[in-house]
């Protein structure tokens, strides 16, 4: 099973967070709790998630999650995704598209 990294930067006074790798149930509470130590809704940050080897719904929950509370915060969030093609489809199957997490 692949691993995961969860890289986090800081330029231009906004956070800079790379999640790579699977980004799976199995992986999801430490990075959800890598992420919380290191990123706050109170700060302006860039999510980029780059050609993962897999993801699940926990995945899209936890972007739903960190949307409704960058939102409640009046901070910017912005998301990049590159997903593959196999698993945008299996997104857009579960009526999730990938436009929709950008927004």
């Amino acid at each position: 099973m692949s691993s995961y990294s969860v890289e986090v930067t800081e330029k231009d006074g906004a956070k800079q967070v790379r999640l790579t790798g699977s980004i799976i149930i199995n992986h999801i509470e430490k990075i959800y709790d890598e992420l919380k130590s290191q990123i706050s809704p109170e700060e302006d940050v860039c999510l980029t998630v780059e050609n993962p080897d897999n993801v699940d719904i926990t995945f899209v929950q936890l972007v739903l999650s960190m949307k409704s509370a960058w939102k409640a915060s009046g901070k910017k969030l912005t998301i990049a995704t590159t997903l593959p093609e196999d698993l945008t489809a299996l997104l857009t199957k579960a009526g999730i598209t990938i436009d929709s997490l950008n927004q």
